[in-house]
């Protein structure tokens, strides 16, 4: 790698606006970190198995679920309190019901692989599907 190209990818880099995190809430971030964490450690489960032929331990991917619903329930937690017109079991639920129907439109006809491709998707229904008719905001 050149000295030019090296300066101009530092440069490119310096240009990141990476001064919003105060905007962010705090228990966001903890959730979507903690997410991350426990998505690695069940691609760790899953990398096992595929290259090391380690039978899938499925105590362990339990315990990494619940640890994954914590974080889940821990976001649940700050959008009902953001939103405070609705308990937590009902964000809950949206979580649930704004994924099925996102499914709907996805797959009106049931799973197929070409619906499930980029190219096959309505991004825009399937958000026109999830929204609030109430409040579109959520």
């Amino acid at each position: 790698m050149n000295n030019t190209l090296l300066k101009d990818f530092c440069d490119n880099i310096e240009r990141c606006n990476c001064d919003k995190i105060h905007m962010v809430p705090p228990k966001f971030l903890h959730a979507v970190i903690g997410m991350s964490d426990e998505i690695g450690e069940i691609m760790e489960i899953l990398k096992r198995a595929l290259y090391y032929g380690d039978k899938i331990d499925n105590m362990h991917l339990l315990e990494e679920y619940g640890d994954l619903m914590f974080y889940i329930m821990l976001d649940c937690m700050r959008i009902q309190q953001e939103w405070d017109t609705v308990d937590l079991f009902q964000v809950f639920d949206m979580v649930f019901l704004k994924n099925i129907e996102k499914l709907k439109i996805r797959y009106p006809e049931g799973f197929s692989e070409a619906k499930a491709t980029e190219c096959g998707r309505d991004r825009e229904a399937e958000r026109q599907a999830m929204l609030d008719p109430k409040n579109p905001d959520k």
